[in-house]
């Protein structure tokens, strides 16, 4: 008996809301160093890090306004975090489906804990990637997230786009089966590296990101069933070509 399985049948969106919070105190370069150093240290750590994220106009304006000094003690108390949400998309490699693509877009805002005061918002783009199915065998994969900031609220904003890696963890007891869902019991690590194929490890992370708790409805609705797909039809590379080769001759 032959099958036919349409491939947007693999297609899968979702979305999600999210805590992050900045780990700098996890540094261990910083905690070793005496306390004044250590200030030092972790002064320098998060002017680094938020030069890189906002751009060197933002970011000064925001340390004008707040100062660095108790910008650095909200966030080593984690009081300064980010809020957000987030469409996810996954769909099948047509031509080879033991791959697979992801992208979407979303929107942050950094929030002050004490007063709940927006201190800025901005736009997110999940860059179009393509993962392997083994990458879901083995519990996670990395996004690469091209960040455009929008607003600083009473300042004018200037444009400042930056790339973070986001290590999103997935419930893998299945796989046998070819079942995965995002693990919203784990924390996912945010990583700003400083290029593109730097390894991500404790000097590369700035923070984890904690999805909102909905555990009924991701075991439920938000799954990626890739059960079927040696039934796809395998006609899609051929289609490719004779696509692009009318393109040509037009």
């Amino acid at each position: 008996m032959t099958h036919v399985v349409p491939i947007q049948m693999a297609r899968v969106n979702q979305t999600e809301a999210y805590t992050q919070t900045f780990d700098f105190q996890s540094a261990s370069e910083g905690n070793a160093l005496h306390p004044i150093e250590q200030m030092q240290w972790f002064n320098q750590r998060i002017d680094d890090v938020f030069l890189r994220l906002l751009g060197a106009a933002n970011w000064q304006q925001i340390k004008d306004r707040y100062g660095l000094g108790a910008l650095r003690d909200e966030l080593l108390r984690k009081d300064i975090y980010v809020r957000g949400f987030f469409n996810f998309s996954t769909y099948l490699d047509p031509v080879s489906p033991e791959f697979f693509m992801t992208e979407g877009m979303g929107r942050f805002f950094l929030v002050r804990r004490k007063n709940q005061a927006i201190l800025l918002s901005g736009d997110f783009y999940i860059v179009p990637a393509r993962h392997s199915t083994k990458d879901l065998d083995r519990g996670y994969i990395v996004l690469d997230i091209a960040l455009i900031l929008s607003r600083i609220p009473e300042e004018v904003t200037y444009l400042h786009e930056t790339s973070l890696k986001y290590k999103i963890y997935f419930d893998n007891s299945l796989k046998s089966e070819s079942v995965y869902r995002i693990d919203y019991q784990r924390r996912h690590e945010v990583h700003l590296p400083l290029s593109g194929d730097e390894a991500l490890d404790g000097k590369t992370r700035i923070g984890s990101m904690q999805l909102d708790a909905q555990p009924d409805l991701a075991e439920r609705f938000k799954l990626l069933d890739y059960r079927g797909t040696q039934f796809i039809r395998d006609d899609y590379d051929r289609m490719l070509r004779q696509s692009r080769e009318r393109r040509l001759e037009e």
